[in-house]
């Protein structure tokens, strides 16, 4: 890519050091045609003709080389920009995949953390006022896991002072019964 464009710069400045060279030669045939006889000055008319024409030439072939300059130019540019849309595209769908992978391996972990509480309530719910839910990690789960295990121990507590109020009123109660009360 990069050698084409080098070489078609060479041509273009060797073309252009030949023009230079030829517009030269003409100048100076016309200073010379100033102070010279007619033979001389047809000599250096016919010189100048030929000199021209060689401009002229040159400049063309200058002329398709810049537009062939510009052709490759583009072409770079967008095999460049293509690149750079591939690239852009890559790092998008990776980082898309990354998110997904975190999400959903975030998403399992709270999910679980959630079932297990729902499970130590169904537990509870059943009378087992002795259960006590698994706390895992610092997280706002784990905080809700030991406030419902502090609840289910007043519940627990509350449990067994209502059962002893309870027995002690039955003994009251059977007392005043024995007693014929």
């Amino acid at each position: 890519e990069g050698e084409k464009e080098s070489v078609i710069l060479t041509r273009i400045m060797k073309n252009h050091e030949d023009t230079a060279l030829f517009f030269k030669q003409l100048v100076e045939n016309d200073e010379k045609k100033k102070h010279s006889a007619a033979s001389l000055r047809v000599l250096l008319a016919e010189n100048n003709e030929r000199n021209v024409t060689q401009l002229m030439a040159r400049s063309q072939i200058m002329s398709g080389d810049a537009y062939s300059l510009s052709r490759e130019s583009d072409a770079s540019i967008q095999k460049a920009l293509t690149w750079s849309v591939w690239t852009i595209t890559l790092t998008l769908v990776i980082m898309i995949v990354i998110t997904g992978a975190i999400s959903f391996f975030l998403s399992r972990n709270i999910t679980a953390s959630i079932n297990t509480l729902k499970s130590g309530t169904e537990i509870i719910a059943r009378g087992d006022l002795k259960y006590r839910v698994p706390v895992r990690g610092r997280d706002e789960i784990a905080s809700l896991s030991l406030s419902f295990n502090e609840m289910a121990g007043r519940l627990k507590d509350a449990n067994a002072s209502l059962r002893a109020e309870v027995e002690e009123k039955e003994k009251a109660r059977e007392a005043l019964r024995i007693a014929g009360l």
